[in-house]
Formats: C-alpha cells, sequence, structure tokens
C-alpha cells in the first residue's frame, strides 16, 4: 500500500514540475514575440514612411502635378535617432533596393561613416546603417541635405571639436518632419524642411 501511495505523489509531482516548465516556455515564447512586435513597429513605420516618400514622388512627377515644389509631413518612428540615407547603386545595402534602381534611399535607426580623411572636419565616404532600417530603390530621385555629426574630444590636454558630414543624408527630428520635393531638370530631389 505504501509504495502506491508513494507511486502517486511521486507522480504528481512530476506533474506539477512538467507543468511548471510548459508555463516558463509559454512565458518565454511571449516574451520573444512582445519584443519582435515591439521592435518590427519601428520597422513597418520606416517602411511606411518610405511609402509616403514614393506616393508623393509619384504624384509629384506624374504630370497631374503642376508644381515645382510640394512640401509633406511624416512621421518617424518612436525611439532613438532616425535618418533618411541616400545610397548610390555601389553602395546599396546588401540585399536591399535590388533591381534596376539608380538609388536607394533608407530610413535608417543611427548613421555611421568611413571618414576620407581624419582631421577636425571629415567627410564620409561610404555611410552605413549600423540600427535598424527600411530600404526601397528609387530611380531620378536625390536627397538633398548633409548631416553633420560633432563631438568633442580632448587631444592631448585642449578640447577639439571633430565633425564628420555624411552627404545625401539628413536627420528626421521631432515628433513630425516636413519634408519638400522639388524639380531640378530630370531628377527630383528631397529635403527636410527646417
Amino acid at each position: 500500500m505504501n509504495s502506491k501511495k508513494s507511486e502517486t505523489f511521486l507522480t504528481g509531482h512530476v506533474m506539477n514540475l512538467l507543468l511548471a516548465v510548459m508555463v516558463i516556455l509559454v512565458l518565454i515564447y511571449l516574451a520573444v514575440r512582445l519584443i519582435s512586435i515591439y521592435y518590427n513597429q519601428d520597422v513597418r513605420r520606416a517602411a511606411d514612411i518610405l511609402t509616403v516618400i514614393d506616393q508623393k514622388i509619384s504624384y509629384f512627377t506624374g504630370g497631374s502635378y503642376t508644381g515645382n515644389e510640394m512640401k509633406f509631413l511624416v512621421y518617424p518612428p518612436k525611439e532613438g535617432d532616425w535618418f533618411l540615407v541616400s545610397f548610390e547603386r555601389s553602395f546599396f545595402p546588401e540585399k536591399e533596393c535590388v533591381g534596376r534602381y539608380e538609388k536607394c534611399l533608407c530610413i535608417c535607426q543611427g548613421v555611421d561613416c568611413k571618414p576620407s580623411s581624419l582631421g577636425p572636419i571629415s567627410t564620409c565616404t561610404h555611410v552605413t546603417c549600423p540600427g535598424a532600417k527600411a530600404c526601397k530603390g528609387f530611380n531620378g530621385i536625390s536627397v538633398e541635405g548633409d548631416y553633420i555629426s560633432s563631438m568633442t574630444a580632448k587631444y592631448p590636454e585642449d578640447p577639439v571639436k571633430i565633425s564628420t558630414d555624411y552627404p545625401n543624408t539628413f536627420e528626421i527630428l521631432g515628433q513630425s518632419q516636413e519634408l519638400k520635393l522639388t524639380k531640378s531638370n530630370e531628377e527630383t530631389k528631397i529635403s527636410a524642411v527646417r
């Protein structure tokens, strides 16, 4: 009789342990899904900005619009510093803008660069998007604007201001950013209204 009680007691504890493990696994799965949804929300918002830009460019260049300039608002993702970057064909981000596009516009969370020279002022020769990004290929468009990043460094005793110029890049500021399209010969230019 004792052995039957101990078997029941042991079976009950094993079942409780298995149930606890399953609950923990489900909680881990849900946490991963929530983090994924939060991360992808910013990328979706960045992709939405590119969709709006594409729609505005189509309308602006399609013949129905008769003006030489068009302004519109975009709403950036909430977290972090976001930038609109234009890449030339030879510098397209990996696996982005595949096809016969001249330019690749990306909304990037943060930018990084390979400077052309070291010194108090340098210009990027190759801008990269180290964080989250959404990209779309375009023809006949360019980004007008240069983002300048500044920092102060002690070298060796006196503070020195170091600036880096990111060509064809501008920061999307605030809760909303007004953008402007302008026509210039065969090219449409996009810039931030400050």
